[in-house]
């Protein structure tokens, strides 16, 4: 039969498939080929069990198990497939500054809306998520107070591949601040409103200096 990745169907070489007699004794090992073909050959007819080890980084899949050999019958197509697991991966950034920021919360959800994990970000704002099954995840992140939400990876369906560079980006919120003042005695003024518009013109909001002339 062959090893094969179940999403590509591609083979899998240099896997490791072990064949067992109905005892449980152990009639030889192999390593599947560049195709991720195997055999056993010079078998009497019987009752027999396959197996596999599995690699890090796969997941278990379908396999044989059990196969039963008939006089004047050879058994093929007796495949092995498994899932090759995948990482989800990127970075919290700074909108203004493109530094990573760590210590941010980062959650995984899949399909279902279950949580698949959580993370928090690097000192680098690098974060990861690995030994995930292809399919279609949401991410999303803890927002901090002084932050403004901004660009979010959102859904990503992986396949083949890692999906990499899903990055938050996130502007921090920053503040206008000064006094009124006497011109004569450079002392603060009091109750005096100050208002702040945007580029457009729009207002931003309006406030009072405090008893020493703040705002």
């Amino acid at each position: 039969g062959y090893k094969l990745d179940a999403a590509t169907n591609a083979g899998l070489p240099d896997w490791t498939i072990t064949l067992k007699d109905s005892t449980g004794a152990t009639v030889g090992t192999t390593t599947t080929s560049a195709t991720g073909f195997y055999q056993f050959c010079n078998l009497m007819p019987g009752t027999y069990s396959l197996s596999e080890t599995v690699k890090p980084g796969y997941q278990a899949g379908t396999s044989p198990g059990t196969v039963t050999l008939i006089c004047n019958q050879d058994l093929t197509n007796q495949n092995f497939v498994n899932t090759k697991l995948l990482c989800i991966s990127g970075y919290k950034l700074d909108g203004c500054t493109q530094a990573g920021l760590p210590d941010w919360t980062i959650t995984l959800k899949d399909s279902s809306g279950a949580t698949v994990g959580t993370t928090t970000t690097s000192a680098t704002g690098f974060y990861q998520f690995c030994n995930l099954v292809p399919g279609t995840y949401t991410l999303s992140e803890t927002l901090k107070a002084g932050y403004q939400a901004g660009a979010a990876p959102g859904t990503v369906t992986l396949t083949t591949e890692n999906a990499q560079n899903r990055n938050f980006t996130n502007t921090k919120l920053l503040c206008i601040s000064g006094y009124k003042l006497d011109a004569a005695t450079n002392a603060g003024l009091p109750d005096w409103t100050i208002t702040l518009k945007d580029s457009s013109g729009a207002t931003v909001g309006t406030t009072t200096t405090s008893a020493t002339g703040f705002y």
